[in-house]
């Protein structure tokens, strides 16, 4: 049984809802998957959801249901809301001019943003601090889910670069990520924007069922 927080409310879900929202989170990573071109970079991100811990999965995109939009703050929002942004981050790739390869990193980078927003165990005092804990998780020899030789190379490098800098407001400047640091190419301008995008009240629309639409 896995203990979460829905709207602030403590919520229990059961390891066979678990599975449930898992198996439909693997069903839509491999739709967002089709676009990205690199098998390299679609290997990667499976591994890294192969590698998430469990409340990634079930858990809203905002626990306390505040700061997102209302299709994210349900169980699986978070999922909704990282797929969701998966699918700005494409569009945007050509408002901004990346290459091809460029933009399937974009698209990857987003489906691993979040992954360990709580830490490894569902743990608020990581929120602040989230952005720098995948290049520890798959990057770290030392780590479980160690990627591998994937790990030194510059693909890895520039989709942890574009997570660590995801989190900040491009409304108020203000920028969350630890030690305040900024996107500063294009492609990590595109993660942030997406991310923001697809987290806005008002900005996106959906009447989020079954499908992800926009």
């Amino acid at each position: 049984m896995l203990q979460i927080k829905v709207k602030n409310e403590d919520t229990l879900v059961s390891a066979e809802e678990v599975k449930e929202y898992k198996d439909v989170a693997f069903t839509k990573l491999e739709d967002v998957l089709q676009s990205v071109k690199m098998p390299k970079l679609q290997e990667f991100a499976r591994h890294m959801w192969n590698h998430a811990p469990e409340y990634f999965f079930v858990i809203p995109a905002s626990v306390s249901g505040k700061h997102h939009a209302e299709w994210s703050t349900g169980l699986g929002g978070l999922i909704r809301h990282v797929v969701m942004g998966a699918k700005v981050a494409q569009d945007l790739a050509r408002t901004f001019g990346l290459t091809d390869e460029e933009r399937d990193m974009a698209v990857v980078a987003m489906l691993g943003h979040d992954i360990l927003k709580y830490g490894f165990n569902f743990d608020k005092q990581y929120l602040p601090m989230h952005p720098f804990l995948p290049r520890v998780h798959y990057g770290s020899e030392k780590s479980p889910a160690f990627v591998g030789v994937f790990a030194y190379s510059e693909e890895f490098e520039t989709i942890m670069n574009a997570i660590e800098r995801h989190m900040g407001s491009i409304a108020t400047g203000e920028w969350t990520s630890v030690a305040g640091i900024k996107p500063e190419t294009p492609l990590e301008q595109v993660v942030h924007l997406a991310d923001y995008i697809a987290s806005r009240k008002g900005l996106v629309h959906t009447d989020y069922v079954g499908e992800f639409s926009y």
